[in-house]
């Protein structure tokens, strides 16, 4: 074997190597996800189970077909808030308004979340752009705006040089 074909021999076996070691590496990751995944599902089904076993035993035969379909249908973010009703709910009726009520104030967190984070994000921008200019009076207003009035200023920021021309245009 001569040296070229032995240098061509060992760039093919580091190749194999490298290649199986990405590969190996590549289908961890794959196979962590897949995982990630069905366990979710398993946990949410467990949940299902759980929750119309506890409804089947403080309710009986209130917990028809529909509600059962209902329970089939939580997503994984109202779990809590279900298996919590629950257990502090005396009737059908007030399970359900408890349910609703957890919904709706996890819903409103989301919300507020997502708004915080466009205030946050456009202010970063805004000090990005404007450096000491933004003062605490743009803050508040930023602070105090809706998403909408956000996104707005934030479609005329690339357009306008001052803050006054942004936001009193």
């Amino acid at each position: 074997m001569t040296a070229g074909q032995r240098l061509i021999e060992e760039g093919c076996q580091l190749g194999l190597e490298e290649g199986r070691q990405l590969g190996l590496e590549e289908g961890r990751q794959l196979g962590l996800e897949e995982g990630r995944q069905l366990g979710l599902e398993e946990g949410r089904q467990f949940f299902q189970r759980v929750i119309l076993e506890q409804l089947r035993q403080r309710f009986g035969d209130q917990v028809d077909s529909a509600i059962e379909r209902r329970v089939t249908e939580i997503p994984l973010e109202y779990m809590v808030a279900w298996a919590r009703g629950v257990l502090s709910a005396s009737t059908l009726g007030e399970f359900f308004a408890i349910v609703t009520a957890g919904q709706s104030l996890i819903e409103e967190g989301r919300q507020q979340g997502r708004q915080l984070g466009f205030q946050e994000l456009f202010l970063q921008l805004l000090r990005q752009r404007f450096g000491d200019q933004v003062g605490t009076s743009i803050e508040r207003r930023v602070t105090k705006a809706s998403i909408e009035q956000i996104e707005v200023w934030s479609r005329r920021m690339p357009s306008t040089s001052t803050l006054g021309e942004l936001f009193d245009h």
